[in-house]
């Protein structure tokens, strides 16, 4: 019988996690680097990734940095072309980035404060 790893495993893929370097994002990130995917852990926040795909890497993991705002379509485009340019190929492409309220109190978020979020 496999094991729940060699069911799972990515390790010939590529993903890109947008939002990858905090909170649910990197969790998808570290799991996705443990089942053999090489991660490239994107968001606007260059430095956070970079420090999120070193650490990753020094676990042994495969994972790299981009910067990119999900919000402008063609930092998207270029995320892409970039990861299949360097790597041949996109495998998954976690859709996960979001900003956050001002308070970070969804209870209290306005309506237009939510989609901003979203």
């Amino acid at each position: 019988m496999q094991t729940l790893k060699q069911l799972f495993d990515m390790s010939d893929s590529i993903a890109v996690v947008t939002g990858g370097g905090t909170h649910l994002g990197l969790a998808i990130s570290e799991s996705l680097c443990e089942l053999g995917a090489t991660v490239i852990i994107a968001s606007r926040n260059l430095n956070n990734c970079k420090k999120v795909a070193a650490q990753l890497s020094e676990s042994g993991l495969k994972a790299h940095a981009l910067q990119c705002d999900a919000t402008i379509e063609s930092d998207v485009n270029s995320l892409i072309q970039s990861v299949i340019q360097t790597h041949g190929k996109l495998d998954v492409f976690v859709c996960n980035a979001g900003g956050s309220t001002p308070d970070d109190d969804f209870p209290a978020a306005s309506a237009q404060a939510f989609r901003e979020t979203i």
